[in-house]
């Protein structure tokens, strides 16, 4: 429940894997490297924080830094304390961190990257001009984890973009009788998806 209360979501065993798949995306930016670690202020209960940060994170022997919540008063406090190379995000996170005042230590810090959902385009390469952190937007339903991830973002034009599917994915989009829609901005339609086993490890 991003915007509401938890809800229960039955998840097949794969789909707790597809975090290693968004892992392996995250070690284009090092994620991995040796005492990688990710503030993580999203609670726990969320599909985001448990299968895409804490299971790479296992994974990939990183460390999660975990607040009680995400609060603008303390985050640059934590971040210089703990001192993590990537963030996790919704979208207001990263608007209550571009509403405060600047400084001209915006980026005197060890933050790399922030990952998550929801970055609002408008703001996108203003908050990583600002902060000097790239953002890598991922999107998913609750239901359906891990499905694509954006990782080159600002850098290669991509800004508001769904990225690609994650490994273990397959994904299309559907005119109305069904029929694949080949890319293109005037080719609206459905998006469809569905899981491509195995998953390597």
């Amino acid at each position: 429940g991003t915007t509401g209360h938890p809800k229960g979501v039955v998840y097949k065993n794969h789909h707790t894997l597809s975090g290693i798949s968004v892992g392996t995306k995250l070690e284009e930016i090092g994620f991995g490297e040796v005492n990688h670690k990710i503030y993580c202020p999203l609670p726990l209960f969320q599909a985001f924080s448990r299968y895409l940060v804490i299971i790479p994170a296992m994974y990939y022997n990183c460390s999660v830094v975990i607040p009680r919540r995400f609060d603008i008063a303390t985050f640059w406090d934590h971040i210089k304390e703990y001192k993590p190379q990537g963030f996790c995000y919704l979208s207001a996170y990263l608007l209550e961190l571009m509403n405060r005042e600047p400084y001209l230590n915006d980026r005197n810090h060890s933050l790399k990257y922030a990952f998550g959902f929801g970055a609002f385009n408008k703001i996108w390469e203003v908050f990583e001009r600002r902060f000097g952190i790239k953002i890598i937007e991922a999107w998913s339903l609750v239901e359906s984890i891990g499905l694509t991830i954006n990782i080159v973002g600002s850098s290669e034009g991509k800004t508001g973009s769904i990225g690609i599917p994650a490994r273990g994915y397959e994904l299309k989009i559907v005119n109305l009788e069904g029929k694949d829609l080949p890319p293109g901005s005037n080719n609206i339609g459905e998006i469809v998806t569905r899981t491509k086993l195995p998953i390597l490890l």
